[in-house]
């Protein structure tokens, strides 16, 4: 027993070290990448940010979209409904952005979920002239030159597409908001120089070109996941996806202890590995009419109401980028949902 007890010991100390290693080796990149010319490219750009229903600093964080150093860009505000409470706010930042943008109304999804809905309606109307698309959400605040960082890179075309990841600011000074953000760090390090990469649906770049011929478009049809798919297309393919240290989006936050334990429960253990798809626990929708508590994706930038979601069948899951528990799965069995 002495003999076990020191050889687990050994193995802990050995694994310590390895992800001390790992750490290390992540802030490197990070060091690298913002010391390094993020190039010239600089073609027409879509940014496609979907938006649904108000949530603290959401004017602050779309203003930002507005002020990034690069001019040669256009926005899309998309929303599923010509009803939704930030439809005047968003109007009025994009009247008066001092680049180009323009409100969508994308409607009611049928067969999909609303984010993947909304981003296939603006897709689909996007003229022939903008050569990368960038997605990105409204919780989150890019730096001014976030954009240019991004898209960059592409002018490589080894490059399928570049990526970030999201970081949560306490907006209050209370330990519930402190430990969310404390939760969420260790997600950064998931993405790396060298690892197998997910596109993030919060700042992803992509050439439109490669986009199309990917078949994202395909992809997304009765998808409930905007980031997971398009990761899935450039797989197929064989396209690189780059993550981007420098370009992490901030998000801020703040949260109660019931708000945080609702948080913990969402991301683990069921989806801590990617935060692309949601437990489908019992949550009031965002935005909802005040009715009764009902199944539905918790995260509100997916928002699939999967009641009312009859036309959803066989959507195809992943265990790579999501373990999912029995209940979980028994839930989205009732759906037609399958886990391959």
């Amino acid at each position: 027993m002495e003999t076990l007890f020191y050889l687990l010991a050994f193995l802990q100390i050995l694994l310590g070290v390895y992800l001390i290693g790992q750490g290390w080796q992540w802030l490197d990149y990070l060091r690298r990448r913002l010391r390094m010319d993020p190039g010239f490219y600089a073609p027409r750009v879509a940014v496609l940010c979907p938006c649904k229903g108000m949530e603290p600093g959401l004017e602050r964080n779309l203003l930002s979209l507005t002020e990034f150093d690069r001019q040669n860009y256009e926005i899309f505000f998309i929303l599923a409904s010509g009803s939704d409470p930030a439809r005047s706010m968003v109007e009025r930042i994009a009247a008066n952005s001092r680049v180009k943008a323009q409100v969508i109304i994308a409607g009611i999804p049928s067969n999909s979920g609303e984010k993947v809905n909304n981003l296939r309606v603006a897709v689909e109307q996007l003229p022939p002239e903008f050569e990368v698309l960038v997605f990105t959400d409204s919780d989150g605040r890019p730096g001014k030159s976030w954009l240019h960082r991004l898209v960059a890179p592409l002018g490589d075309v080894r490059i399928g597409a570049t990526t970030t990841m999201r970081w949560l600011m306490p907006n209050r000074s209370n330990l519930p908001t402190a430990l969310l953000a404390a939760w969420n760090a260790p997600v950064v390090t998931m993405l790396s120089e060298k690892g197998k990469n997910l596109c993030w649906g919060g700042g992803t770049a992509i050439r439109r070109s490669i986009f199309e011929r990917s078949g994202v478009m395909d992809e997304w049809r009765n998808s409930v996941s905007d980031d997971y798919s398009l990761t899935r297309s450039l797989e197929r393919n064989n396209h690189s996806i780059v993550f981007l240290p420098e370009c992490l989006t901030l998000s801020y936050v703040e949260a109660d202890f019931r708000g945080l334990l609702e948080f913990t429960n969402r991301h683990h253990p069921d989806c801590s590995s990617c935060s692309t798809f949601r437990d489908p626990e019992l949550h009031p929708a965002h935005g909802c009419d005040g009715g009764p508590p009902r199944r539905a994706i918790p995260d509100h930038r997916a928002g699939l109401d999967l009641r009312h979601s009859s036309g959803l069948r066989s959507v195809p899951l992943r265990r790579k980028f999501c373990e999912l528990s029995d209940h979980t799965e028994n839930s989205l069995a009732e759906y037609g949902i399958r886990i391959d």
